[in-house]
């Protein structure tokens, strides 16, 4: 019982979120394309086999199954493409044999098809003709053209006699006879013209369910292994192809605009990175004891920053006679790898002189390597010097 209301609850919020506004249920249902599955009951009246007894109890009505294309151009017209598959029987049955010409008499006579029915057909939506608030019901009454294909078995019973008579018989005798039964599978097709009656209630935008009603009058002729009309009477599922109307517009208009600036969102990014790489490598060697030297492009000469940094080394020494250090040289991914070794040489050994020309002993830096460069990188922070001491 509570997983029921449970349910209950969960379809009545989901209806109620997706109330729209007229407007809004116009605007999903204009040239739009759905899609429908429907099961039910099929009847077949009328024909010429019908013309002594009813049908067999049972065999009037038969299951059908079926489904179609539906373009709903404007709320109050669409245009479909149908199937129907079922089956019909048609029966002839005598009440009584005429004696006064028994000979080769049909006695009875049953045919068991199945069809396939195609139509194409134009509806108009009824509810159109008054303005109203609630576009969720609609019912839709159209006709169209359309044509049935169909093949089965086809019995027959005939009784047969021999109206050779001898001399001495009195005419009218039958002298011999009996029962002749003959089975044929046939084939047969027929132009119809549809007309139908169809209600439907749209749960959700996406989501309609209803009930339909279609009669097909049959252009037969006198073809008499067809019914004059075949009814089918089924309920219908349809999913309509419309977006959902949930979706924020703000949402969409800001996702566009990033797209559109998207070279100016990289490149404020990039600047970010950089500023935040810089100020990490500086905080770096405050705390674990290393300190960066960088270059220009292409260049090793020390500019006022270097210099700067150089300074502060140079008193860090004075401040701790025991420290040592280690200088580890690169480039960016520029240029060749010789050109860039070269490079790299010549800044380790301009920041080496440097510290030696402010009084910082030889024997202090332990090692001095120069590496070419730094990986695949092109970032600016890889032309440097980097000075790690303990």
């Amino acid at each position: 019982m509570k997983k029921l209301l449970s349910i209950i609850i969960a379809l009545t919020a989901t209806m109620t979120m997706a109330a729209q506004t007229p407007e809004q249920w116009d605007s999903l249902r204009t040239f739009k394309w759905s899609v429908y599955g429907q099961g039910g009951v099929s009847f077949a009246s009328g024909g010429h086999l019908l013309s002594n007894k009813l049908p067999t109890p049972g065999t009037e009505v038969k299951p059908m199954f079926g489904g179609g294309v539906t373009c709903t151009i404007q709320p109050w017209v669409r245009v479909s493409a149908n199937y129907t598959f079922s089956k019909y029987y048609r029966e002839q049955r005598f009440d009584g044999i005429n004696a006064e010409n028994p000979v080769d008499l049909l006695a009875y006579r049953q045919m068991r098809k199945m069809y396939h029915a195609i139509d194409l057909t134009g509806e108009f939506n009824i509810c159109e003709l008054w303005k109203r608030q609630n576009k969720r019901f609609n019912l839709w009454g159209g006709a169209g053209f359309g044509g049935i294909f169909t093949q089965g078995p086809d019995y027959t019973i005939t009784l047969y006699g021999n109206e050779e008579r001898p001399v001495g018989v009195t005419p009218g005798e039958t002298i011999g006879g009996g029962l002749k039964a003959h089975t044929v599978r046939g084939r047969n097709q027929s132009f119809y013209i549809p007309v139908l009656l169809h209600a439907e209630y749209d749960v959700l935008p996406q989501i309609t369910l209803g009930i339909r009603a279609q009669a097909n009058a049959l252009l037969k002729g006198k073809r008499e292994d067809l019914p004059f009309m075949t009814e089918q009477v089924g309920v219908t599922v349809r999913y309509n192809f419309v977006k959902s109307p949930y979706k924020a517009p703000k949402i969409v208009e800001r996702t566009e605009t990033i797209i559109v600036n998207n070279d100016e969102l990289i490149k404020k990014l990039n600047d970010d990175i950089n500023a935040l790489r810089k100020a990490l490598e500086d905080c770096k060697g405050m705390l674990i004891g290393t300190r960066t030297v960088y270059f220009e492009t292409a260049s090793y000469a020390l500019d006022e920053k270097a210099n700067a940094t150089l300074d502060k080394v140079a008193k860090m020494v004075e401040e701790y006679p025991d420290m040592k250090f280690w200088l580890t040289a690169s480039c960016d991914a520029y240029a060749s790898e010789a050109y860039n070794m070269k490079l790299s040489e010549n800044r380790a050994k301009a920041v080496y002189n440097a510290l030696i020309a402010r009084g910082v002993p030889a024997d202090k830096i332990e090692d001095m390597r120069w590496i070419g460069k730094s990986g695949q990188s092109y970032d600016p922070h890889c032309r440097r010097v980097l000075i790690e001491f303990e």
